[in-house]
């Protein structure tokens, strides 16, 4: 059994990883919660809080995709 998990949380390294320490985050939270309701949204300028997410996101090595219709109104 011992050996089961092992592989088990080898093969998801995801469910091996501690728990959120939610307080310790809350400073970077609100860093990019002020930016983006400071981004200019209005009128078709949605793109512009897509990049900055994706800005951020991509920057902590998470892989991201756009999707738009219009490329100056994305929306995630």
């Amino acid at each position: 059994m011992k050996l089961a998990w092992i592989l088990l949380t080898g093969a998801c390294p995801a469910w091996a990883q501690s728990a959120v320490d939610w307080n310790g985050q809350k400073s970077e939270i609100l860093t990019h919660y002020r930016d983006l309701i400071r981004i200019d949204t209005r009128a078709g300028k949605e793109t512009k809080a897509v990049e900055y997410l994706r800005k951020v996101l991509e920057g902590d090595g998470i892989p991201t995709s756009t999707f738009a219709l219009d490329s100056v109104r994305a929306e995630r």
